[in-house]
């Protein structure tokens, strides 16, 4: 963790917690204000920073589309197995994954860490907007596929990797994930993604944080939002032990929060 680097953290109120997770927060917190050893780093994770929580009003829409979007899916990891453009899926087949120039893949390494930056997306979750983007995907594959074979990303490794299932668009704040290898690909890659973005018309959220770092050390891997969850928890451990009982489990609640949505984080 110590190798990320400081990364700007806009003011706004992309993280955001449902009354009955937020209730389950202040439990938590409760139990540790009364003596409970509780690490709250992967509950942030999962709960806050990734969402996970359903958007009720588009489930229709996500189930009538989701047979032909896995269905598009399952064609290219059918067809795309090796060759300049691999495509592939997780162990829990929960990421579909898009890679270009595998065979260039060389990863800094910090110390003993392996180093990869990222950029992060998230969709505005309204039906016309997610159709754009089932629709948009193969463009983004093609216009990658071009740059890496004949543009300016032809000597480099590049990934990108979306939700399998559809459902993932409505329940989760990290749709679109890409990946890159060399300091000098960051505004290369994001020059194919703002066209593509023009061209399809896709509208995005603006993200608490966008760009980040995954770390490598053996099999052991930690990608950013972990990192920023673990590092929200440790303050909140200090802060608690500095202050205990004096600020209530509802206020310690709501500093998660805004640290998460506020803070320039510096993780060292």
């Amino acid at each position: 963790m110590k190798y990320l680097k400081t990364y700007q953290i806009f003011e706004s109120e992309f993280f955001t917690i449902s009354d009955e997770r937020r209730k389950k927060l202040i439990d938590f917190i409760n139990s540790s204000l009364d003596g409970a050893d509780m690490d709250f780093s992967s509950w942030i994770y999962q709960n806050i920073i990734r969402g996970k929580e359903e958007h009720t009003e588009l489930n229709d829409f996500i189930q009538k589309v989701s047979p032909n979007w896995k269905k598009i899916l399952d064609e290219y990891l059918a067809k795309y197995k090796s060759g300049v453009m691999k495509i592939g899926q997780d162990d829990q087949n929960e990421w579909f994954g898009v890679n270009y120039n595998s065979s260039l893949k060389q990863k800094e390494v910090i110390g003993d860490q392996e180093i990869t930056k990222n950029f992060y997306v998230t969709f505005e979750k309204s039906e016309d907007n997610l159709k754009r983007w089932f629709n948009g995907l193969g463009t983004l594959i093609s216009d990658f596929y071009k740059a890496c074979t004949e543009g300016e990303l032809k000597n480099s490794a590049i990934s990108f990797k979306c939700g399998y299932d559809g459902k993932h668009f409505i329940e989760d704040n990290d749709h679109l994930k890409f990946y890159w290898y060399k300091d000098d690909d960051k505004n290369k890659v994001l020059e194919v993604y703002n066209n593509w973005l023009k061209k399809t018309g896709i509208q995005t959220k603006k993200r608490a944080y966008d760009f980040g770092i995954d770390t490598a050390k053996g099999r052991d891997k930690n990608s950013f939002g972990l990192m920023v969850a673990t590092k929200v928890n440790n303050q909140f451990q200090e802060l608690k032990s500095q202050y205990g009982k004096k600020f209530t489990s509802e206020q310690y609640t709501d500093y998660i929060i805004d640290m998460l949505n506020k803070t320039k984080f510096k993780i060292d």
